[in-house]
C-alpha cells in the first residue's frame, strides 16, 4: 500500500488546521447574526472541519487511498455547503481546496488512466453544479450571506493559502529533483565501482591464480637442487600480488564509502587548514603558504582529503627520491589552490587521470595516476573544482583548485 511522504502529510495536516480556524471564525460570526439558518450553516461547517482535523491527526501513517478518501469527502461536504451560502469568496475557497488536493495527490500518479481522470472529472462536475445553481437559483443562496469584510478576509485567506501551498510544493519538487540526481550519481558510482573492481582486483587475482598454476607445473618438473629457488621466486610473486589485491580492495571500499557519504551530506562550508597541516605531517611534506589567512571553501571534505593525500603520496612514490615534494597553498580569484611540486615524469592527464583503465605513454612513472585519484573526475564534474597536472620548469605540478564559499 502506497503511503504519503512526510512533507505531504505535514502539508495535509497544516491545511486542515487552517480550515478549522477559519470555520471557527465563521461559526462565531453566524452566532452573532442570530439567524437560525446562519447558525445551522456555521455549525455544519465547524463540524465538518473539526471532523477532518481529528481524522487527520488520528493516524501516524497515511496511505494514499485513505488520505484521498478523507480529503475528497471533506471537499464534497464543503462543496455542498457552498450551495447554501451567498458568498463568492467561500465558493472560490472550496475550488482552491479542490485544486490544492489535485496538486497534492498528482505527485503520486496512478497507473490506471481512468482513475487519474476521476478527480478532474469530479472537479469539473462540481464547478458545473455551482454554475447551474448560481444561474438558476435552484437552491436558495440566501440561507447565509457573508458580510463584505468577511468576504475580504476570505480572499486574503485564499491568497495566503495559495502562497503557502505553492512554496511547500516548490520546495518539495526541488528536494525530489536533488534526490533524483543523487540516485543517478549513485547508479553511476556503482557502475564505476564494478569497473574498478574488475580492473584492479579481478585481473590481478586472475594473474595470481595463473601464477599458482604455473608454479605447480614448474615444481613438478623442477630438479631437487633448484626446487627451493623456484618455490621462493614464484610464491614471492604470488604473495606480492595478493598483498596488492588486499590493499586495492581496502582502497575501493574506502572510495565507495566516501562517495556514499558525500551523496548523503553534500558539500559543506569549511576551512581546510587543519586537514592540510595534518596531511603535511603524515607525509612529511613541507608547506609553503602564499596567503595570510585561510579562506572558507565549499567542498565535499572527505573527497578532498582523500585526493590530496594520494596526490602527496604519489608525488613521493613516483618523484625523485632525493627531492622532497613541496605543498604550496595559494588563493586565486574564486579558488583556494593546493599544489604539490616534485621532480619526476608526468603522466598524460586526459588519459591517465580521466580514463583510469587506459594508460598514456608515460604511465611507467610520474605523479598522480591510478586508483588514488579516481575521485578527481567527481570533483571536477560535480563539485566545481579544477584539477591540472603539468610540467613547470624542472618540476611536476599537481594542482587542485577548491571553490571559495560565497559570503
Amino acid at each position: 500500500m502506497k503511503k504519503l511522504d512526510k512533507v505531504s502529510v505535514s502539508l495535509f495536516k497544516n491545511l486542515t488546521i487552517v480550515n478549522l480556524f477559519v470555520s471557527i471564525g465563521i461559526f462565531f460570526i453566524c452566532l452573532i447574526t442570530g439567524r437560525p439558518s446562519s447558525i445551522v450553516f456555521g455549525s455544519l461547517l465547524f463540524i465538518a472541519s473539526i471532523s477532518i482535523f481529528m481524522i487527520a491527526n488520528w493516524y501516524e501513517v497515511w496511505s494514499i487511498r485513505g488520505s484521498k478518501l478523507v480529503a475528497y469527502s471533506g471537499l464534497a461536504l464543503f462543496l455542498f455547503l457552498s450551495l447554501f451560502v451567498s458568498s463568492h469568496a467561500f465558493t472560490l475557497a472550496v475550488v482552491v481546496d479542490i485544486v490544492v488536493a489535485e496538486l497534492l495527490f498528482s505527485r503520486y500518479g496512478d497507473s490506471e488512466k481512468p482513475k487519474r481522470l476521476r478527480p478532474i472529472n469530479a472537479m469539473a462536475l462540481s464547478l458545473l453544479i455551482i454554475f447551474v445553481n448560481k444561474t438558476f437559483s435552484l437552491i436558495n443562496p440566501g440561507i447565509h450571506e457573508l458580510l463584505d469584510w468577511v468576504e475580504l478576509i476570505f480572499y486574503i485567506f485564499i491568497v495566503v493559502k495559495l502562497v503557502y501551498v505553492s512554496s511547500i510544493l516548490r520546495y518539495e519538487s526541488q528536494r525530489m529533483e536533488k534526490q533524483r540526481i543523487k540516485e543517478e550519481q549513485f547508479i553511476e558510482y556503482s557502475a564505476e565501482f564494478n569497473n574498478f573492481f574488475s580492473h584492479y582486483i579481478n585481473s590481478p587475482l586472475t594473474a595470481a591464480i595463473n601464477n599458482v598454476e604455473i608454479a605447480r607445473l614448474k615444481i613438478q618438473k623442477a630438479k631437487a637442487e633448484s626446487l627451493a629457488e623456484t618455490l621462493e621466486s614464484h610464491f614471492g610473486q604470488i604473495n606480492e600480488g595478493l598483498e596488492n589485491i588486499s590493499l586495492t580492495a581496502r582502497e575501493l571500499s574506502l572510495i565507495h564509502f566516501i562517495r556514499s557519504e558525500v551523496l548523503r551530506t553534500g558539500s559543506e562550508v569549511v576551512s581546510i587548514q587543519s586537514v592540510i597541516q595534518t596531511l603535511s605531517e603524515e607525509h612529511e611534506c613541507p608547506i609553503e603558504m602564499l596567503l595570510d589567512q585561510w579562506p572558507l571553501v565549499f567542498i565535499p571534505l572527505p573527497m578532498i582529503e582523500f585526493t590530496i593525500s594520494h596526490v602527496i603520496s604519489n608525488a613521493k612514490i613516483y618523484g625523485d627520491a632525493h627531492e622532497v615534494p613541496i605543498l604550496v597553498v595559494d588563493e586565486q580569484p574564486g579558488y583556494l589552490t593546493i599544489s604539490v611540486f616534485n621532480k619526476g615524469n608526468i603522466p598524460e592527464f586526459g588519459m591517465d587521470i580521466l580514463h583510469p583503465f587506459k594508460r598514456g605513454t608515460n604511465s611507467i612513472e610520474g605523479t598522480g595516476f591510478g586508483l588514488g585519484l579516481s575521485l578527481v573526475t567527481d570533483l571536477v564534474n560535480d563539485y566545481n573544482c579544477d584539477f591540472s597536472l603539468e610540467n613547470v620548469g624542472q618540476f611536476t605540478r599537481c594542482q587542485l583548485k577548491l571553490p571559495l564559499a560565497r559570503t
